[in-house]
Order: structure tokens, then C-alpha cells, then sequence
């Protein structure tokens, strides 16, 4: 058994980033194992992948049908064969000495689950995001939901690869947005001993968009993530219902930061689809009952506008908050 499987999953990414990824992960050595699940690129990845491979003879190179995201980690999870699991992006990068020891504290603690602080590269510019040193699964899961933007990515995280298979968590093969959070819910309310891992050993990088149109899909499957996580939650305690509405508010405002009004996205382009969104259920609900002491005050003062329908306020609160 290997110590760890690092999944990666690809689709027609860009050559450099994905080369330094690979070059990362390979430093890991051969008591890791890295498998690539090519999720049915069209352009020069499958190349890139195979002199890769020339370099790094332990990378294992998975080809299938385009399934999307989550059917190309769910690959990854059955073909694993380390004691643990980590998920990691192509296009960002993973920490070897960092992961060593995190594993090592893995071990110690005997978790399920671990996740911990993360760098973020905008620009050039390198920012630590930090989480909180919770003690239960329960802590964890209620702290994810009110801050999904900083603890509900899969990456960044270890996860014992028997507690996964046992419990059949896999990814939601529908869900290519926000589908992190949602199969997190459902480990977080499985898992038995969860820790905060004590390096950082992700870095994610965040590159400027060049399209101008509104992603119509990606606010589908947004909704359809915030459906099935409402389905995830429905038996939980209180305090977990209120924080899953807190995520309902936050992933509206990535919907609306991202995707409608997106830069070179004007408010008359975007208001049609965000009135949309704004009329459906789940949204209203969240509106009205979200927990206001686990929101910044910026995120409040755009909530408002939205809940009062002052939807220029919050258009012009997105722009600002664009400039940054």
C-alpha cells in the first residue's frame, strides 16, 4: 500500500501550470502515488501528460470520456490505493515536505478527515488564508457552511481512503460548481475524528478570466449544488440549518461576482439574470434567516440590497469589490 494518492484531475489546461504541478507532486517520491485522470481533453494536455511521463515514470495517466470534475475524482477515489487521499487541481500546487507531515499528524491523531490554512496567488501576490482550530466533525461541518469561500474546496484537505470507501462518499456526478462543498457535508457528517493539519501545503492560484459572457451553466449547477446540500442538511440540528442559509448567501455571492456580473458584464445585462435567482425559494429563504453574526459587514450591506431589491446597491458593491 502506498502512503498517500494524490488525485489530479485534467481538462484542456494550460500547458505550464500543469507541468509545474506535476513537477511538484513528483518531488513526493515513490511511496506516493499520483494518478491524472484526463477527463476527455480535446487539446494539447494528452501531449503534455505523456513527456510528463517521460520525466516521471511513476505518474499514472487515467484517459476517459469527458464525465466532468466530479466523475473524473470519483475515478481517482476508486483507483487509490494509498492509506490516504488528496485532491489537487492542475493548475495549482502541493507542498511535499508539507504533506509529509501532515500526514504524519494524520496518523497521530488517527482522523478521518483533515484540513488546515491555505496560500492564495492573485496577481502575483501571495495571501495566507487561515481556518479555525475546531475539534469536531460537527464544529467543522457548522464553520464550513457559514464560510464556504475558505473552507469548502476539497483540495487542501487528507482523507482516509478506508473511511471514504466504507462510507461510499464520492462526488455528485450532476454537480461541476460547488460540488466541493456538498461531498464535504456528506464526509463531515460521517467522519469520527477530524484535525486541523499544522502546514500549509496548498497554493491555489486564482488567473483573471478573459470571457465577458454570463455563465448560464455554471448558475445551474450552482443551484443544483445548494438543492442537493438543502437535501444533505434537512435532519440536522438547528445551528446547522441557520449556517447552511449563510451558504446559500455567500454562494450568491460568487454567483454573482464570477458569473452575472462578471467584468464586462453591465447591470442592465445582468439584472434579468439575477432577478432570476433572486426569485427562487431556497434564495428568499436564505435571505431572510441567514445568521448575521457569522457574516462580514460588506456581505451584509450587499444582502440587504439584494433582500430590498436594491439591486444597483449591490451591483455597484460587486464593481468595487472587483477593483480590489
Amino acid at each position: 500500500m502506498k502512503d498517500c494518492t494524490v488525485i489530479i484531475p485534467v481538462y484542456n489546461c494550460e500547458a505550464s501550470p500543469l507541468r509545474r504541478c506535476l513537477q511538484r507532486v513528483f518531488a513526493l517520491g515513490d511511496s506516493f502515488e499520483i494518478l491524472v485522470i484526463d477527463d476527455g481533453s480535446t487539446d494539447e494536455t494528452p501531449k503534455v501528460l505523456e513527456e510528463m511521463k517521460k520525466q516521471i515514470p511513476s505518474l499514472q495517466v487515467i484517459r476517459q470520456s469527458n464525465t466532468g470534475v466530479s466523475g473524473a475524482r470519483n475515478a481517482g477515489i476508486v483507483k487509490a490505493t494509498g492509506k490516504w487521499v488528496v485532491f489537487c487541481d492542475a493548475d495549482d500546487e502541493l507542498d511535499p515536505g508539507a504533506l509529509k507531515t501532515n500526514l504524519q499528524t494524520m496518523e497521530q491523531c488517527n482522523a478521518d478527515y483533515g484540513y488546515g490554512d491555505f496560500s492564495k496567488i492573485v496577481s502575483g501576490n501571495r495571501e495566507t488564508i487561515t481556518t479555525e482550530d475546531l475539534h469536531t466533525a460537527e464544529q467543522v461541518l457548522h464553520t464550513m457552511l457559514c464560510r464556504p469561500n475558505q473552507y469548502g474546496a476539497v483540495w487542501g484537505k487528507v482523507y482516509r481512503r478506508q473511511f471514504l470507501q466504507e462510507n461510499h462518499l464520492t462526488f455528485n456526478p450532476d454537480l461541476s460548481h460547488a460540488e466541493d462543498t456538498e461531498f464535504l457535508v456528506r464526509v463531515l457528517q460521517k467522519a469520527r475524528h477530524v484535525t486541523k493539519l499544522p502546514e500549509i501545503m496548498y497554493t491555489y492560484y486564482i488567473y483573471p478570466s478573459s470571457s465577458a459572457k454570463i455563465n448560464q451553466a455554471a448558475l445551474h449547477h450552482f443551484r443544483n449544488a445548494l438543492e442537493a446540500i438543502h437535501q444533505d442538511v434537512a435532519w440536522e440540528p438547528e445551528g446547522i440549518q441557520k449556517a447552511f442559509y449563510n451558504c446559500c448567501c455567500i454562494n450568491l455571492l460568487i454567483m454573482m461576482v464570477n458569473y452575472i456580473f462578471r467584468p464586462g458584464v453591465s447591470f442592465m445585462e445582468g439584472k434579468p439574470i439575477l432577478d432570476g435567482v433572486l426569485r427562487e425559494e431556497l434564495i428568499q429563504d436564505a435571505l431572510k434567516h441567514y445568521d448575521r453574526s457569522e457574516m462580514g459587514k460588506a456581505n451584509r450591506v450587499v444582502l440587504t440590497a439584494l433582500k430590498n431589491n436594491q439591486l444597483q446597491v449591490a451591483y455597484a458593491a460587486v464593481k468595487v469589490r472587483q477593483a480590489r
